[in-house]
């Protein structure tokens, strides 16, 4: 093989492996200590928290349609699990502002074509878990009110985009065995999308014009998934659970 093919192979691989272009960015790791649930919160470097004090009890795998104690789940984190939180009520805020956008547009170009041979003056121009491993909810109704654009609308969220986001997250769940890995609204997100692991996260906003359905393109779910390949079972405390 030609040694200039070798050597693009070499730094190919290199700039695969280093630790700068895995999924996601590298945070501080915080202590591993056992907290009570009657003790302050901790404060976390991030949001959500990718490490820190957490409960003695963590968060089993599965898919969840309410929300779960962070203390928990960074004890989750520490065995080795990748946490996908999601919170529709930002895809929710966002459909509202753009909705709002657009009707002002269509009224100021109805007003413009009504009028538009006159001449105007000063024209008006966002439950704590201390049980045992949960098991996965399954056949859960969603109880929130239809999609309207209605910004008060809670993590777990409605309308059809919410729900295909959450029948992808939930088949994302199964295909990976429902080992190690958990999928959960969380209201506190100020992103659509937080993937976290053991001191690593990824956050992001799917964009509409790249989205179907759910809101995830495909370069979204490659995303997820590969912060899912790259991280889960990564953790500092070695489990079989």
């Amino acid at each position: 093989m030609p040694l200039g093919v070798v050597l693009v192979l070499i730094g190919a691989a290199y700039w695969f492996l280093t630790p700068n272009n895995l999924p996601g960015e590298a945070m501080p790791q915080l202590a591993r200590d056992h907290i009570a649930d009657s003790d302050p919160d901790p404060t976390y470097n991030s949001n959500p928290p990718t490490s820190g004090p957490h409960s003695a009890v963590w968060t089993s795998a599965g898919f969840y349609e309410t929300e779960k104690n962070d203390r928990n789940l960074i004890h989750s984190l520490e065995h080795g699990y990748v946490v996908v939180s999601y919170n529709c009520s930002i895809e929710q805020r966002s459909a509202f502002s753009v909705e709002r956008s657009a009707f002002s547009v269509r009224e100021k170009t109805r007003r413009y074509t009504l009028f538009s041979n006159t001449v105007w003056a000063h024209e008006e121009s966002s439950q704590s878990s201390t049980m045992q491993p949960e098991a996965s909810e399954s056949g859960t109704k969603d109880l929130s009110p239809a999609a309207g654009g209605d910004p008060s609308l809670p993590a777990g969220g409605s309308g059809q985009a919410c729900h295909e986001l959450k029948d992808y997250l939930k088949d994302l769940v199964k295909r990976y065995g429902e080992w190690k890995i958990i999928a959960v609204p969380r209201v506190k997100n100020d992103s659509r999308i937080a993937l976290t692991a053991w001191g690593r996260i990824d956050k992001f906003n799917p964009s509409p014009s790249t989205g179907s359905g759910s809101g995830l393109g495909s370069q979204d779910k490659e995303r997820i998934e590969r912060f899912v390949e790259a991280w889960r079972d990564k953790g500092p405390e070695a489990t079989k659970d």
